[in-house]
């Protein structure tokens, strides 16, 4: 993958929503893998990093749910969205609970709003991620390298 561009891993047990999906965000300009279901998906997350997840809540076998908690259970804090037909209010609290950023609801009536919702996880991460380094490079700035 490409390091300069945004990289999104897709979990899906459906291929042709894999595909709708990698084509949607490679025409936006992000570095897009695959999973089938969640034992790949938590086998790739253990070998690459992300910038997001796009993760389909219901799956044979383990659900997207137990994908990311399998994920935060193993540290990985990537940000996602999870993708279902029903949403809930007890889903709510489980996307809270598994800090999850949002949801996309299937089936899609605008698929460029999964890669609205993307960008703007994306751009508000960056946005974390580099006040984190001025705030750990200030509190470090006293240092004498000793």
């Amino acid at each position: 993958m490409n390091p300069s561009r945004r990289c999104v891993l897709v979990v899906d047990d459906e291929a042709a929503m894999c595909t709708l999906l990698q084509r949607v965000f490679e025409r936006g300009g992000w570095s897009v893998q695959t999973a089938n279901d969640a034992d790949d998906a938590l086998e790739i997350l253990g070998q690459a990093t992300f910038d997001l997840l796009v993760v389909d809540k219901n799956m044979p076998g383990k659900s997207g749910l137990d994908l990311l908690k399998a994920a935060r259970e193993r540290g990985i804090a990537t940000p996602a969205l999870l993708v279902t037909g029903n949403p809930t209010a007890r889903l709510a609290g489980d996307l809270l609970a598994l800090q999850v950023e949002g949801f996309l609801r299937k089936p899609f009536t605008e698929v460029d709003a999964a890669l609205r919702a993307a960008n703007e996880i994306a751009e508000r991460n960056e946005r974390h991620r580099h006040l984190q380094r001025l705030r750990d490079s200030a509190r470090g700035g006293g240092d004498s390298g000793e």
